[in-house]
């Protein structure tokens, strides 16, 4: 089933490759690519649906690139990245139709960067080997890195690129140089011959740490490596915006979630305090700053910045509910930020401005936008009609059961990410509408491909927090096999 599946997903790319060189009509490419995402989702849900995951931790394929360096390209299926490929093939047909209106020139070269990224992410979840995962971690930075400098909002676009690139690159260097080093030590990168066959030294543990530690914490991005992120998603397009919160930002929290704890179990009981507080204070302080912003936008994204360091927390806390917490905020992260970004960005393509100051009482005229940016915002604070509620209540159990003080201050940042939603909220669609605003802008509330983006975010929403049993049965028995082995 999985050496199907892999050559099924090939296929469907290269022959999407040649469709864009072979095809110039703009309404031909359009539906191509969205027919071709939804065929990659449905092949993915067709695998998750007929494998057993309950008793199979893994089934590996192994191709020989090197016999003289002996590297090979290992990649299959387990109980976590499946869920990474289901969350990865579900976005992209959305993203694909959010894109519909909004892209406005060189359609060819984006949808080409669209599929390129969703090859690349494919195969950065299917990755069981650090040197192939290191080079596809890596990958996923070219195609939205293009996306932001060609169809980014303002003159800063090029900037907010630079951050991106520079930020993620530099600090995933030194990873290289740990799997390099470990190849070298054991003679392989393989991730399950390290994990089940290796045990590092202490003191090699407490040096590598650091240098995982880092490179996934700048894709995650963990406080005070956060600050490319609210530049690149101000001047990202919307459907650029979408990406990076629904599923880039996922790959640092997959690093750690995969690899952390396996490799380096001693070294994070030693540093374990320093990580937290690390964590805790990024929860608080980004929290604080989406508090104080004007630009609507830049609140959504410290807002992702926020929920990524108390996703972090659920790892790093060790705890078995702390842990299924933190994947089920990721997972509702992805769902609900993406919906955020995309209703910030048909506000923003109908006034063209992002400043608070200038919007009050738009549920006069947008009832229908209105509507859905009250579900997500209730659901980005944790609201009980979203899967961010449950995890939130987990992952704070986690917290609570090895510190208290540390749950009294994340109880406090709770406080406060119910406040700046809320208040965000409040602001731009409650109270009277501004005459001068209303001549001003055009305010047409939402049209049939907004709603068909919107519907599947928000059944996605609502049926993953009453039916979380589908995420649960697959994720619980990976961190039983895998955190207590």
């Amino acid at each position: 089933m999985l050496e199907f599946y892999i050559l099924f997903l090939n296929f469907i790319i290269i022959l999407t490759f040649i469709f864009f060189i072979l095809i110039n009509n703009i309404r031909t490419l359009r539906i191509i690519s969205f027919l071709f995402s939804i065929i990659l989702f449905v092949s993915t849900f067709t695998v998750t649906w007929n494998t057993d995951f309950s008793t199979i931790l893994i089934k590996p394929i192994s191709v020989v690139i090197s016999n003289y360096l002996k590297i090979s390209l290992t990649i299959g299926l387990d109980q976590c990245n499946i869920l990474f490929l289901l969350l990865t093939t579900i976005l992209f047909p959305i993203i694909i139709l959010a894109s519909w209106t909004t892209i406005k020139f060189d359609f060819k070269l984006f949808y080409l960067l669209i599929f390129l990224s969703e090859y690349f992410l494919i195969n950065v979840f299917l990755s069981f080997d650090l040197l192939f995962f290191y080079i596809w971690f890596e990958a996923t930075i070219i195609p939205i890195f293009i996306i932001i400098i060609i169809w980014g909002a303002k003159s800063n676009k090029i900037r907010a690129a630079l951050y991106l690139a520079l930020y993620t690159v530099t600090f995933s260097i030194p990873f290289l140089f740990s799997i390099i080093f470990l190849y070298y030590t054991y003679g392989t990168t393989n991730v399950y011959f390290l994990m089940y066959n290796i045990v590092l030294d202490i003191k090699v543990q407490k040096y590598l740490m650091w240098f995982f530690f880092f490179a996934f914490c700048v894709k995650l991005p963990v406080f005070p490596l956060h600050l490319w992120l609210p530049e690149a998603h101000v001047e990202a397009p919307t459907c650029g915006s979408m990406l990076l919160a629904g599923i880039l930002l996922k790959l640092g929290y997959y690093g750690f979630l995969k690899f952390f704890w396996q490799f380096f179990s001693l070294a994070i009981l030693e540093f374990n305090n320093i990580l937290i507080t690390i964590c805790t204070i990024g929860c608080v302080y980004t929290a604080l700053i989406a508090l104080s912003q004007s630009d609507f936008k830049k609140i959504i994204a410290y807002s992702s910045v926020s929920h990524m360091n108390f996703c972090l927390l659920g790892i790093i806390s060790g705890e078995q509910m702390g842990l299924l917490g933190s994947f089920l905020m990721a997972m509702g992260h992805g769902i609900v930020s993406t919906a955020l970004f995309f209703l910030v960005g048909i506000i923003y393509e109908r006034t063209h401005t992002r400043l608070l100051i200038y919007y009050s009482g738009l549920s006069i005229v947008i009832p229908a936008i209105s509507f859905f940016m009250f579900i997500f915002i209730i659901s980005n604070f944790g609201f009980p009609i979203s899967l961010n509620f449950i995890a939130e209540l987990l992952i704070l159990i986690g917290i609570g059961s090895i510190n208290v003080l540390l749950l009294i201050l994340l109880g406090i940042y709770s406080v406060i990410s119910v406040a700046y939603n809320l208040w965000l909220y409040v602001r731009m669609f409650h109270g009277t509408i501004k005459n001068a605003v209303y001549n001003t802008f055009k305010f047409n509330d939402l049209t049939t491909i907004e709603l068909k983006v919107l519907i599947p975010l928000f059944f996605y929403n609502i049926s993953l927090c009453f039916c979380p049993n589908i995420l649960i049965k697959n994720i619980i028995v990976f961190i039983i096999v895998i955190y207590y082995k």
